[in-house]
């Protein structure tokens, strides 16, 4: 039990001493950076980043520690940066994980970190669009669960997510954080994004996704 506790504990302390020294890193080429940006913040930041993190990203943030580049391991709603430090917010599939009950405030935390105009992109399923193609039966099947799947299943895959078993976890991975816990429209993001402080709401149709676009209010 001891040396397990000491090797976990080793282990941590690495990961957390690396994940600093590039956020250090980063910081440093964001002031490199701030010259030519006439001292506006830079960083790009990229929550929810999963086992496919955006290279343009200068900051990779994930509640799971197995996916690979994160500078910060966390949730998404608390993150560890001052006001107004990054330049970009990236969130990739990721405000339906969180309570339909907590979506206000995790848009308020994204707004905080971000600029004054600084841009961010939301991308979520488009629950009345995924509805409607499952009442109408052009629901297109997943790859994911059997072919002979009823169609309600499917429906259920896309409105409440993989919960394990697709491309956004692994074996072993806690299938909850694969699961969707609130709904959307284009109609109702735009409303949250407003209500948070985001101005230059768009929003369009992503297959079955809503893409949106915004700044932070200046």
């Amino acid at each position: 039990m001891g040396q397990a506790f000491v090797r976990e504990h080793a282990t941590y302390a690495h990961r957390l001493a690396r994940a600093l020294e590039i956020i250090r890193a980063s910081e440093a080429a964001a002031g490199r950076r701030a010259a030519v940006t006439g001292g506006r913040p830079s960083l790009k930041l990229e929550v929810g980043s999963g086992y496919a993190p955006h290279p343009d990203f200068d900051v990779h943030v994930d509640v799971n520690p197995r996916c690979p580049h994160l500078e910060h391991v966390g949730s998404a709603d608390r993150l560890p940066w001052a006001d107004g430090t990054f330049a970009e917010l990236r969130a990739c599939d990721v405000l339906e994980h969180f309570s339909y009950r907590d979506t206000p405030r995790v848009l308020a935390e994204w707004a905080r970190v971000l600029a004054p105009g600084g841009r961010i992109y939301v991308q979520v399923p488009d629950a009345r669009r995924i509805a409607q193609a499952w009442l109408n039966g052009s629901l297109p099947r997943s790859e994911h669960l059997p072919a002979d799947a009823p169609l309600d299943v499917h429906a259920a895959y896309w409105l409440l997510g993989g919960q394990g078993g697709d491309d956004f976890s692994r074996a072993g991975d806690d299938w909850r954080l694969n699961a969707h816990y609130a709904l959307f429209s284009p109609a109702s993001l735009r409303e949250l994004m407003e209500h948070a402080g985001f101005t230059d709401v768009a929003t369009e149709p992503l297959g079955h996704n809503i893409a949106c676009r915004a700044r932070r209010a200046t």
